[in-house]
């Protein structure tokens, strides 16, 4: 069963949005943090096929996060999936260019999340 890791700082969303994944089919690994987020991927095996990060967290961010994982070459196949209350937040521009696959405004429908997983 493929893995994700999910690291979103409040409670309430990380447990929703772990239960949705699990019923879609994946095993869930979840942290608070962006650290968090880090060394959880440093003990995976397998390594997650996505992260799912918020941007907004305590510690490191999702940006500082997504940079992070994007300077390990043996991570460079983990999709990175940024989450936003603000999409318009300055820390999105040129998501791309600190390794952000994919960009996702909340609130967000499953399907929305789905159709993101499988592209």
């Amino acid at each position: 069963m493929p893995s994700i890791l999910l690291v979103e700082d409040h409670p309430d969303m990380r447990a929703m949005l772990s239960d949705l994944l699990v019923m879609g089919g994946y095993d869930v690994m979840t942290g608070r943090t962006g650290q968090d987020g880090l060394d959880l991927l440093g003990k995976a095996d397998p390594l997650p096929i996505a992260i799912i990060s918020d941007l907004n967290m305590p510690q490191m961010d999702g940006r500082k996060l997504c940079e992070t994982v994007r300077t390990n070459p043996a991570w460079n196949s983990i999709r990175l999936i940024l989450m936003s209350a603000n999409p318009h937040d300055e820390r999105l521009m040129n998501a791309t260019m600190f390794g952000v696959d994919s960009l996702i405004s909340k609130p967000f429908s499953l399907q929305e999340l789905h159709d993101i997983l499988h592209s």
